[in-house]
């Protein structure tokens, strides 16, 4: 897991491209993949594949290795936390720490990780509207408006709604 390339395609490598070259936002793709688990899951959204266009940004497999404990951290919180409702706890517990070692039943894996990814993807979608759609014409004007979406997540994380959620689960 998180040990071979990875291509963003569509809407979303646009998304990714423009957070990272234009916006000035991020520096690298693999910055942003990580930040849409994160958002993805806060936002608990998800996103298919778009393939609306040829559009594409890749991650190398290099840089997923190198970052591979912290992508297996948010994938295992996904896998805990993402789509709650439909599982009960012991079935988050296997999909978080059984399944990838399951050799018997690799489409497990391969659906975790098409989940995982998107929350990633959706993630995204919600970084870009919330940061980049109407919110100005300049990475100044991108990154003033991050700030601001960062003070507000401050904010709910010292409130108790996501404690209360993360202790439910606990």
């Amino acid at each position: 897991m998180f040990d071979r390339d990875f291509t963003f395609t569509g809407k979303h490598a646009t998304y990714v491209k423009f957070l990272v070259h234009n916006a000035k936002l991020y520096k690298r793709y693999m910055d942003v993949y990580m930040s849409g688990a994160v958002f993805g899951l806060l936002h608990n959204r998800k996103a298919p594949r778009d393939t609306s266009s040829t559009d594409d940004a890749t991650i190398p497999a290099g840089t997923l290795i190198g970052s591979r404990d912290t992508c297996m951290l948010l994938y295992r919180l996904a896998m805990l936390l993402g789509d709650a409702t439909t599982l009960d706890q012991q079935a988050r517990i296997d999909r978080a720490f059984r399944d990838d070692a399951n050799e018997e039943e690799p489409e497990k894996l391969q659906e975790n990780l098409e989940l995982f990814n998107s929350f990633v993807r959706g993630g995204i979608e919600e970084m870009y509207e919330e940061f980049i759609d109407g919110h100005g014409t300049t990475s100044e004007e991108y990154l003033e408006r991050a700030l601001d979406v960062m003070e507000v997540f401050r904010d709910d994380m010292n409130g108790e709604g996501y404690k209360e959620k993360i202790s439910a689960i606990i």
